[in-house]
């Protein structure tokens, strides 16, 4: 039995539009505040505007649920994307890739999400990954650990984030198309 695909999903710049939409599109998307414990300030509490586009939403829980992904969150938000920020955009509740211990130190020459996911993927495995802030090195990182046709790297622009098209390239992906 062949393994399902991975789709690592970041949270800002892909599902949440950072910064707002343009006026011309806005009216596509959704808007909230949420009130999240900023990680890199010991939990303090701040205020985060959300902006996102309830058909990427739908989009997302179609893959999910249709079973073509694992759809799995690699954000900075954490356990957050899954508690807070799930709920109130109406994704899904999907898991939360825990770095591994000491992928953020110094001396590693990888960036954490990439380490992650080299850590939590195997080299066969097919892998989805969408973030906004994909680097020449971290793409060549995944490139030469996955098969080119087993490796998706999509990267939106932060403002809109996901749009139609990375849907329909992440959909063909994942059915072979």
């Amino acid at each position: 039995m062949v393994a399902r695909p991975t789709w690592y999903l970041d949270v800002d710049g892909v599902v949440n539009a950072v910064p707002a939409p343009a006026r011309r599109v806005r009216d596509q998307f959704e808007h909230t505040v949420l009130t999240v414990a900023d990680s890199t300030e010991n939990g303090t509490e701040r205020d985060l505007p959300v902006w996102w586009r309830p058909a990427v939403v739908q989009a997302i829980n179609t893959i999910a649920r249709s079973g073509l992904a694992d759809v799995v969150w690699l954000t900075t938000w954490q356990d957050q994307a899954r508690t807070l920020l799930a709920p109130r955009l109406g994704l899904d509740v999907f898991d939360v890739a825990v770095p591994s211990p000491g992928s953020d130190a110094p001396e590693r020459e990888d960036w954490w999400k990439v380490t992650t996911i080299k850590d939590h993927t195997d080299p066969g495995a097919r892998v989805v990954f969408t973030d906004d802030d994909l680097s020449t090195q971290a793409r060549t990182t995944l490139r030469n650990r996955y098969d080119p046709d087993d490796l998706l790297l999509v990267t939106p622009m932060p403002s809109p984030g996901l749009t139609d098209q990375h849907l329909d390239q992440i959909t063909a992906f994942l059915t072979n198309d």
